[in-house]
């Protein structure tokens, strides 16, 4: 299978509050009105280069691993 998208790229250490931010993890369970905010934090224009045709997500080490405030309580 050959499968043709274009990448966006990110970094190490994209944690779940960058993936999808805190503020909108408990507003609604509509999967398409959560994709409009995923990775906004980290590039506010993602979704608008993502969605017209699909992209592929490639990231560093640590993707999807915590989030920033977990940690916290451990500071």
């Amino acid at each position: 299978m050959e499968l043709h998208a274009k990448a966006i790229k990110f970094g190490d250490d994209i944690n779940t509050d960058y993936i999808i931010s805190g503020k909108y993890k408990f507003k609604s369970a509509d999967m398409e009105a959560m994709a409009v905010h995923a990775m906004e934090d980290v590039d506010p224009e993602y979704y608008a280069k993502a969605k017209p045709n699909g992209a592929f997500l490639v990231a560093g080490k640590n993707f999807g691993m915590g989030a920033a405030a977990s940690r916290l309580r451990w500071c």
